[in-house]
C-alpha cells in the first residue's frame, strides 16, 4: 500500500494545467510566518492531544482546546486510537473526544519521532485564494484502554491545511484534516483533476 501511495504522488509531482499553479510570490518572511503557525497547531494537536496534563487523569480543559484546533468537529481524521469494531480508520473529531472520555482514563502519550515535514505551498486561485500545505509527522501513541495498555509505534499523519493568501488572516488557520499517504494522495489527486500544478517538495523545520 505504501509503495502504491508513493506512485500515486510521484504522478502529481508531474501534472500541469493552467488553473492552479505552484506558488512563486511567497517572500522568506511570509513562509517563515506560515511555517511556524503550522508547526504550533501541529504541536498543539500533540499537547492537548494527550488530554491529560498531569498523565494519569484526564483534563477537561484539552477537550475544548484539541476540538478548537479542527475547522470543524465533525471533520473526519485519522484514527490513532487502537481498532475498534465501531470505528473505521477514520472517525469525526466528536467521536474521538467521545472515545477518549468513555475508554483512556488516564489520556494518551503522543510523541514525535520525526521531525516536521511540510509540501511546498501551492496556490488555489478560488474566489477566497489560498495555498494547500501539507504538514507530515511520525508519531509515536501510547496509553491504557480501561486497563489494559497498548502503543502504536510508528503511525505517519498528515496534516491538511488550506491558508489563506491574506496572510492577515492567518491566525484564523485551522486544521482542515489528518489522513494517511494513501488519502492524502487522493486529496492531491482530486486537485489535480481541476487543474493544478503539483510541485510538491518536502522540507523540514529544523
Amino acid at each position: 500500500m505504501k509503495n502504491i501511495s508513493r506512485k500515486i504522488i510521484l504522478l502529481l509531482l508531474t501534472t500541469f494545467t493552467s488553473y492552479y499553479s505552484y506558488s512563486q510570490d511567497l517572500s522568506i518572511d511570509d513562509k517563515t510566518v506560515i511555517e511556524e503557525k503550522i508547526q504550533s497547531l501541529v504541536y498543539d494537536y500533540l499537547k492537548y492531544g494527550t488530554f491529560t496534563e498531569k498523565g494519569d487523569t484526564l483534563t477537561n480543559s484539552y477537550f475544548g482546546k484539541f476540538t478548537s484546533l479542527f475547522v470543524s468537529s465533525s471533520l473526519p481524521i485519522l484514527n490513532i486510537l487502537p481498532n475498534n469494531p465501531k470505528d473505521s480508520i477514520y472517525i469525526s473529531v466528536n467521536r474521538f473526544t467521545q472515545n477518549i472520555r468513555a475508554n483512556y482514563y488516564q489520556g494518551l502519550s503522543l510523541k514525535d519521532i520525526s521531525t516536521i515535514e511540510l509540501t511546498s505551498p501551492i496556490f488555489v486561485d478560488n474566489k477566497i485564494p489560498y495555498y494547500l500545505i501539507t504538514a507530515s509527522l511520525n508519531v509515536k501513541v501510547v496509553g491504557f484502554y480501561r486497563n489494559t495498555s497498548f502503543a502504536r509505534n510508528l503511525l505517519k499523519l498528515n496534516f491538511f491545511f488550506k491558508v489563506p493568501a491574506d496572510l492577515s488572516n492567518l491566525n484564523s488557520l485551522k486544521i482542515e484534516g489528518i489522513y494517511d499517504d494513501e488519502q492524502i494522495a487522493k486529496i492531491y489527486a482530486k486537485y489535480s483533476m481541476k487543474g493544478i500544478h503539483l510541485g510538491i517538495v518536502f522540507h523540514q523545520i529544523l
